[in-house]
């Protein structure tokens, strides 16, 4: 099962995939056909902060880009306690970052035995047990 990070998922369905490796791409469609793609509600989210604070280059409708990653076959992530759990701890692990939705990321696909897709280098230089994608082009 992957994972989407939010910056991948926003590539994927905001038409800047090629802002993603090429290789990454085919991996994630090939899981998608299989139906092993997820994304968070925790994306969505951090999305909407986005918007508000005009941090991305044009303002995304939360609503349609779910609405196209689910018709497209993706799946919703759970928000489960221990992924939280896990997420307050990760510190005590060494992860690079205290941003709280990448710690929840990071500890749903821990938590889930998942990888991450993601071009986030904090998360791509973290040493801890997380299985990552690499989708930087």
């Amino acid at each position: 099962m992957i994972l989407l990070d939010t910056n991948v998922l926003l590539r994927l369905y905001a038409g800047h995939d090629a802002d993603l490796a090429p290789a990454a791409i085919r991996r994630i469609d090939q899981a998608n056909a299989l139906g092993q793609v997820v994304v968070s509600p925790l994306s969505f989210f951090e999305i909407g902060v986005l918007n508000q604070k005009k941090r991305l280059p044009a303002e995304i409708d939360v609503a349609h880009l779910w609405l196209s990653a689910s018709t497209n076959g993706i799946k919703e992530a759970p928000l489960a306690i221990p992924a939280g759990i896990r997420a307050a701890s990760l510190h005590d692990e060494g992860f690079p970052t205290g941003d709280p939705i990448d710690r929840l990321l990071v500890a749903t696909a821990l938590s889930e035995g998942w990888e991450l897709a993601t071009i986030d280098r904090a998360i791509l230089n973290w040493n801890g047990p997380l299985q990552i994608l690499d989708a930087r082009p």
